[in-house]
């Protein structure tokens, strides 16, 4: 299947000092804006520049019945 690409894309979303700590919220956040109906994805790089890890989140633009642009 054949992923959709994003519509819009929040550049950093939060820095964390581990992995762990960032994937946590990440999974966190994607639970509650599931719950809420949105489509959202999470990815989780390391910052060379901080030596952290960020959390990066993308949204896809919908219809008004909630189908996928």
């Amino acid at each position: 299947m054949v992923k959709k690409t994003p519509v819009w894309k929040k550049t950093v979303l939060a820095t964390f000092p581990t992995k762990g700590e960032a994937e946590k919220t990440a999974i966190a956040r994607r639970a509650k804006a599931t719950k809420s109906g949105q489509k959202v994805r999470y990815e989780v790089d390391y910052d060379a520049t901080t030596g952290g890890f960020k959390v990066t989140e993308f949204f896809w633009a919908a219809d008004e019945k909630g189908r996928l642009l």
